[in-house]
Order: structure tokens, then C-alpha cells, then sequence
């Protein structure tokens, strides 16, 4: 007969637990949400920001009394975004200081802002009314300078209609003149294409900054049904809202 002969692993049995005991327990991952339950969150989101996006778009379009943030003591009469954060301007930094012919500034008048021209300047009159003084720019353009006496640069009779992604402009060719030799000279076609313009006519009335061309290649890319009358169309759109020439 075998004898079976029964071992105390009392012991063992402890160190073991001792060992299991002290290794960390992995906490499950988390099942990822289904795409119904995505969507579902991402609305519940956009539904507690949603007042507050309103909010601040409202506060944004409030005109109220600012001080210019160029000069810091006149009163600001316009707003040009393109400028942030220095957005506020008084009539006379907007015309001596800002030089941005091509920024899409905005006028505060009548408790809201309005688009403004880029060749239209204003005033607060004596009584605080708005007073508006048309101006004639002109384009900025590399010059071929032919007198390096005493150049006087001025606008001229002549006018260019530049077209860009924000929609089309009505603008002066700049005019050089030199006041010891009495020279004379207007910017033409190759100072406008050596500045990043193309011609639309031979007279350059009307001219194109080259970028349009690969936005719209870029969006033929995308949508090539897409027309250039359509985006021609656009562009004047565009124009509109900016309260330009249409």
C-alpha cells in the first residue's frame, strides 16, 4: 500500500498572498463612447456655449465712447479689426498714422458700425455729429524713382481697380514729381505687375493681385464645377459688405 504523505504549505500560501497583494490592480479601460454618444455630448457642449458666443458677439458690434489706442487721449470715430489689438483710431491717427489703405475699417455711426471706404476719412464735429470728407488714395506699388533730387509722391487723375480675396477697390496710380528738375512720371502697367498685380485690361484699369489666382485654383481643385464667374461674383459680394465701390 502507498502512503500519501501531506505537506503544512501554510507558509507559502501566505508569502504568496503577501506578493499578490502588493502588485497594482489595473483599473479597466474605459469603453470608448459610440458615435450617436459623441454627437450627443458635442451638442450638449455647443448648447451651454451657445449663449455665450451670442453674448460676446453682441458686446463686440456695441459702439460705445472709446478712447483712441493709438494716441490714448482723442476720441476713436472708426474701427479697424485688421489692426487688432490697436482696433480704435481718432480721425487724425487714421489718416497719419494708419496706412493701411487695404484694412476694412468700420465707422460708429448712428449705434452701430458701418462699413467705411478706404477713401473716406471722419470727423466729430463741434456739435458731436459725423462729418465725412472724401479722399483720393492711391494704390501702394513698387516706383521706379528716375530723379533722386527731391521726389514729391502725390496722387494722380488716374484710376486703378485692384481685385483681392476681400472683394474689389477704387484707387488712385501714384504720381511722382520732382521738384528741382520739374520731372514728371506716373506708375503704369510695369510697376503694377512688378508689384504682384496682372493686368485685366491693357490700360490697367482693372488688375488682379496674383494670389487670386491660386485661390482660385485652390477652390477649382476642391469643387471644379466651380466658375469664374462665380467667383468673380463672390468677390463683389465681398465688396459689397465692405461697403465699397460694387
Amino acid at each position: 500500500m502507498y502512503c500519501l504523505k501531506f505537506t503544512d504549505n501554510t507558509q507559502e500560501l501566505s508569502a504568496l498572498r503577501d506578493l499578490l497583494r502588493d502588485i497594482p490592480v489595473q483599473e479597466k479601460s474605459p469603453v470608448p463612447p459610440s458615435w450617436a454618444e459623441r454627437q450627443a455630448q458635442s451638442s450638449e457642449r455647443w448648447n451651454a456655449a451657445r449663449a455665450v458666443i451670442l453674448k460676446n458677439i453682441l458686446l463686440s458690434e456695441h459702439t460705445d465712447t472709446y478712447t483712441c489706442d493709438t494716441c490714448l487721449k482723442n476720441t476713436a470715430v472708426l474701427r479697424c479689426r485688421n489692426c487688432l489689438p490697436r482696433q480704435f483710431l481718432c480721425s487724425t491717427c487714421d489718416k497719419e498714422v494708419h496706412q493701411h489703405i487695404l484694412h476694412n475699417r468700420e465707422a460708429m455711426l448712428e449705434g452701430f458700425y458701418r462699413p467705411l471706404p478706404p477713401n473716406i476719412t471722419i470727423q466729430i464735429a463741434s456739435d458731436g455729429t459725423y462729418q465725412m470728407k472724401e479722399e483720393g488714395i492711391y494704390i501702394y506699388i513698387y516706383l521706379l524713382v528716375m530723379c533722386l533730387l527731391d521726389i514729391k509722391m502725390q496722387k494722380s487723375k488716374l484710376f486703378t481697380h485692384p481685385f483681392l480675396i476681400s472683394g474689389r477697390y477704387k484707387l488712385n496710380l501714384p504720381a511722382l514729381s520732382c521738384t528741382k528738375c520739374l520731372t514728371s512720371w506716373t506708375a503704369g502697367l510695369d510697376e503694377l505687375v512688378q508689384s504682384g498685380y496682372w493686368p485685366a485690361t491693357i490700360n490697367h484699369q482693372t488688375i488682379f493681385d496674383v494670389d487670386l489666382f491660386q485661390s482660385f485654383h485652390d477652390l477649382k481643385q476642391l469643387a471644379p464645377g466651380l466658375s469664374r464667374q462665380a467667383f468673380i461674383g463672390m468677390l463683389d459680394e465681398r465688396t459689397k459688405s465692405f461697403g465699397r465701390v460694387s
